[in-house]
């Protein structure tokens, strides 16, 4: 199987589902000590990918908030299996985020 991510990638997936309000390339760097630019144009090759998604901030719409996708979460869940939890554990996780998060579909598992 091709994969279109790296670790990189797939701990910033981890960090965004997180963060029920997207999370944005500051809070990201901040969080691991990296520039702003640097994660930007990871956070641009996963967009590219379909992994994430971004929206403007409401109050400075000059902020991208980023958001975890269906494929995102997909890979994100595949990682949660193969580390020995069942889809059933982690659809309310989904179920969750989706209520915060527009670019997840009604927390259902497209596994």
């Amino acid at each position: 199987e091709r994969r279109d991510y790296s670790a990189v990638h797939f701990a910033i997936l981890q960090e965004i589902t997180q963060a029920p309000n997207g999370a944005t390339p500051s809070d990201l760097a901040a969080r691991w000590n990296s520039s702003p630019t640097g994660i930007s144009k990871i956070l641009a090759s996963m967009d590219k990918l379909g992994h994430v998604s971004a929206v403007l901030d409401a109050r400075d719409r000059r902020i991208r908030r980023y958001f975890v996708t269906d494929a995102g979460f997909d890979l994100v869940e595949k990682w949660f299996v193969a580390k020995g939890f069942s889809r059933e554990a982690v659809a309310p996780y989904r179920a969750q985020l989706a209520l915060t998060n527009p670019f997840l579909k009604k927390g259902k598992s497209r596994g």
